[in-house]
């Protein structure tokens, strides 16, 4: 019987290891101004400069993968009505990115709005958290993000934020 407690408390205390907790990774978005339309032609919409903080409030580090230069593939919006510009990337691989404990990790970028936002559209950005051992040489990350985004799964959404300008 102690040895069934024994196991039972092990498989509790390891499945729990692996877990991140939504609340140890904050994520900030801030507008920071709008942009000309002549600088995105081929474009319909609205554009705005963007500024994404991810806050570590843990005490340890924290390690997640995105790729090189597309990293807004990591990204979703919670309207279809906006989305972060991608660009054209001559180099692009899957790279590990950390953030110190109490630091942030800085995304500069492009928000395109499509269509006109209603004043009362709450904005989120979520953020696609793929973990230091959720992949190794070889692994495809746009799969595993693929995966992740269809069930739905460490998915981490930002601070609501409103665009006003």
């Amino acid at each position: 019987m102690n040895r069934i407690i024994l196991i039972m408390c092990g498989i509790l205390l390891f499945s729990n290891c692996n877990r991140f907790k939504k609340d140890n990774l904050e994520i900030q978005v801030n507008i920071t101004e709008k942009l000309s339309s002549n600088k995105f032609k081929q474009y319909n919409g609205t554009f705005y400069s963007v500024r994404i903080d991810l806050i570590n409030n843990t005490d340890s580090v924290i390690y997640f993968w995105t790729l090189s230069c597309s990293w807004e593939d990591n990204w979703l919006s919670s309207t279809k009505a906006l989305y972060l510009l991608g660009r054209v990337c001559d180099s692009n691989s899957p790279i590990l990115r950390q953030i110190e404990p109490g630091k942030k990790f800085t995304f500069n970028g492009t928000i395109r709005v499509k269509e006109k936002l209603d004043r009362t559209d709450e904005l989120k950005l979520g953020f696609i958290l793929i973990s230091k051992n959720e992949m190794s040489d070889g692994d495809d990350l746009d799969k595993i993000l693929t995966l992740k985004y269809n069930k739905q799964k460490d998915i981490i959404w930002s601070t609501p934020f409103k665009i006003d300008k």
